[in-house]
């Protein structure tokens, strides 16, 4: 089983839609477990097609009243529209109601966080949402469980040093809580235009500094690359119709690609419990 923790610094990388992306190129069953209180996957890629109660705050009431939160966890995911219950089941989570549950979340991710592990007996992958990553970095009982954590970034100068300090504060969690996660880089980048590429129209978009140059400056290694491509991209930010030209482009086969590394990477040993959070380390000084 898998944890893959998907945030970025600033700007627009497009964590959501990659999300997205990644949980429907997954080899496997995968859920998409949206933290965000926008609810950027109902309204964008389902169009609203799906109006549901379900949420991730139920999980996060169900972690203070019961002890099985992962069974609530399951009860409140939603197929999206490419599942497929007698083989790859494709599922979300959505996001929070508004940002006052933001704090909720916070305070409940030690039970969240082992929920998700639990599903390693049902065969599901999880893809989380962290979307932009908060000055505390990622919470720590997530990272305890996660297998990847990956900043999001497009490879430009203003967005390379505008995720430094980001890269910096996983690179000292990492260290400080001795995670077995894989904390790298995910770039978004325009692909290499060659004789036999199929041009479609014009992308001013520069390809910006290469991935050794990346990593002299931040404290990361690059763990994959998506291509940059608006158009197809814009098929899972805001949803349409993906016919074969999608499945045949250069953005799904970095989805795709991606995704089939992450999932066959054999996560480490994770015999310790997660990290005690501020709250349980008060008590224990107390006791």
């Amino acid at each position: 089983m898998t944890i893959t923790v998907l945030t970025s610094a600033s700007g627009s990388p497009g964590v959501t839609t990659t999300a997205v992306g990644f949980t429907l190129h997954w080899p496997g069953s995968c859920l998409l477990v949206d933290t965000d209180y926008q609810k950027s996957v109902l309204t964008g890629y389902l169009e609203g097609s799906v109006v549901t109660p379900n949420g991730l705050i139920h999980v996060i009431n169900a972690a203070r009243t019961t002890s099985t939160p992962s069974k609530a966890l399951w009860q409140q995911a939603v197929p999206l529209p490419d599942d497929d219950p007698e083989g790859h089941r494709r599922m979300l989570l959505p996001g929070l109601d508004s940002p006052n549950t933001a704090k909720a979340l916070a305070g409940s991710w030690k039970p969240v966080a082992e929920a998700l592990r639990a599903l390693e007996s049902t065969g599901t992958d999880v893809i989380v949402d962290l979307g932009r990553l908060a000055p505390g970095g990622v919470p720590p009982a997530l990272l305890a469980v996660a297998t990847h954590v990956l900043l999001m970034t497009k490879p430009t100068v203003r967005s390379v040093g505008a995720c430094h300090w980001a890269a910096r504060r996983l690179t000292d969690q990492a260290a400080e809580y001795a995670t077995s996660a894989r904390v790298g880089l995910l770039l978004v980048r325009r692909p290499l235009v060659t004789k036999t590429s199929f041009v479609t129209r014009a992308d001013p978009t520069p390809r910006g500094y290469d991935n050794v140059e990346i990593e002299a400056f931040l404290p990361l290694k690059v763990r994959g690359t998506i291509a940059h491509d608006l158009v197809n991209a814009a098929l899972l930010s805001d949803g349409g119709p993906r016919g074969p030209k999608f499945a045949r482009s250069s953005y799904a086969a970095s989805l795709r690609g991606v995704a089939e590394n992450l999932a066959q990477t054999s996560p480490a040993s994770r015999s310790q419990p997660p990290p005690p959070t501020t709250d349980d380390r008060a008590l224990q000084e107390n006791q």
